[in-house]
């Protein structure tokens, strides 16, 4: 892993880690997590796929 630097405004940033620290959690693993779960939600390949799931049937149907 790499370390990564960003901007963010302190209070907001002190109630952040208060409240993953709270949770059991930390800030750095909240990060990881939010930004793994917003790629696999917006990867254009895993909205194709999860179309092509969904639809199977009918879009195998189609390409008969």
């Amino acid at each position: 892993m790499k370390i990564k630097q960003f901007r963010i405004d302190e209070e907001e940033w002190k109630k952040f880690k208060k409240i993953t620290h709270d949770s059991g959690s930390n800030a750095s693993v909240e990060i990881r997590r939010f930004i793994k779960e917003y790629n696999k939600k917006n990867s254009q390949e895993e909205i194709f796929n999860e179309i092509y799931e969904n639809h199977k049937e009918v879009l195998d149907a189609l390409a008969k």
